[in-house]
């Protein structure tokens, strides 16, 4: 087997681990780590800097992901949390990801969708973190699942 195939067949078996992780999944990691509610991509060093940027991902980002389908987006850093939803037919609770990305210039975009949760574990699970030194590169997508139902996606520009 060569070094490509053996990489190839590596990186789909990481991208199958990680596909095949129930949205319960967030709720362990997130309970796995020091803040049971907020992930990030940065560290809080508890800064007036840091904290700002940590609420206005929170609070009201700058914009909405959905509205830049088509778009490509350089991701320095990121700010996931987890919330939970009635759902009005079944009465069962649902859990659901939102996710904040910080571009180049700091301006947030912000989604809560389990596909974008997925793809952007994958893309760090191959690339490692994003930073401002090192940003990764992602293109918005619009992809057609079943019922014609439309979700959005990142698709890596390596």
């Amino acid at each position: 087997m060569t070094q490509e195939m053996h990489q190839e067949l590596q990186n789909e078996m990481i991208t199958k681990e990680i596909e095949d992780q129930p949205t319960n999944y967030l709720i362990k990691q997130f309970e796995e780590t020091n803040n049971t509610s907020i992930l990030t991509s940065f560290e809080n060093d508890n800064t007036k800097e840091t904290k700002t940027k940590l609420f206005k991902a929170l609070a009201s980002a700058d914009k909405k992901l959905k509205d830049y389908v088509g778009e490509e987006l350089l991701i320095c850093d990121y700010v996931l949390t987890i919330n939970q939803f009635l759902d009005e037919e079944t009465g069962e609770l649902t859990t659901n990801p939102t996710i904040v990305l910080f571009d180049e210039n700091d301006i947030s975009y912000r989604i809560t969708s389990i596909s974008v949760y997925n793809s952007l574990k994958t893309i760090i699970a191959l690339n490692g973190k994003p930073t401002k030194q090192e940003p990764i590169k992602v293109k918005i997508k619009s992809i057609q699942g079943n019922n014609n139902f439309n979700f959005i996606s990142l698709e890596p520009r390596f």
